[in-house]
């Protein structure tokens, strides 16, 4: 085995620079992992509101078409009362009316 060589030592201020850089190697890494962060916690929370907000935007058509089917059914029976109310004036008396059954989508 050959004895190992003696190795020069580094040049005068080279340990200082090495470490100012790895300092500064490890700055910019952790800047870095932070906006990476930064930037994946703003995306999941626009996703988040993305869908809360079609979520609201589904409810509110579900609510706009009960009112609405509401709304029709309230004007099928005033139509059926009113036909009634004419039978029952015309002939002068009552006429057993039977509600019309219309057909929901």
């Amino acid at each position: 085995m050959r004895p190992s060589r003696p190795t020069a030592a580094p040049p005068a201020g080279t340990t200082a620079a090495t470490t100012k850089a790895a300092v500064a190697v490890t700055t910019v890494a952790a800047a870095t992992t932070a906006v990476a962060a930064t930037t994946a916690v703003a995306a999941t929370t626009a996703v988040a509101v993305t869908r809360a907000a079609r979520a609201a935007a589904r409810a509110a058509r579900a609510v706009a078409r009960a009112v609405a089917r509401a709304a029709v059914r309230a004007a099928v029976r005033a139509a059926v009362r009113a036909v009634s109310t004419v039978s029952t004036v015309s002939t002068g008396r009552t006429v057993a009316c039977t509600p019309v059954a219309v057909p929901w989508p």
